[in-house]
């Protein structure tokens, strides 16, 4: 993701940073906008292809558009961490890593 233009460019280095450093592997920063990859999600949702993860479809509004979260946000922060689920799992048990 590209970093937004809303965010100073002495900011952003510094966001990244301390998500760092508070363990996050990955961080990001977006704007606001809705993404560019709206309309596909909202098919997506409708061939129901979640599945039974009626969670994506939960607020699918506000999914697509986070001004009806936060009115006022310019950006977003996006953070990943990276938990490796081989190390916690049990050797009999196979569960997806995004789960």
């Amino acid at each position: 993701m590209k970093s937004s233009a809303s965010t100073s460019n002495t900011l952003a280095p510094e966001i990244k940073n301390r998500a760092h450093a508070l363990g996050f592997d990955l961080v990001s920063i977006t704007t606001a906008q809705s993404p560019q990859h709206a309309s596909a999600f909202q098919e997506w949702l409708a061939s129901d292809f979640h599945g039974e993860m009626g969670y994506m479809a939960r607020n699918a509004d506000k999914r697509i558009a986070p001004s009806k979260v936060l009115p006022d946000a310019r950006s977003i922060v996006v953070v990943g961490l990276n938990y490796n689920a081989e190390e916690t799992q049990p050797a009999t048990a196979r569960i997806a890593r995004y789960a």
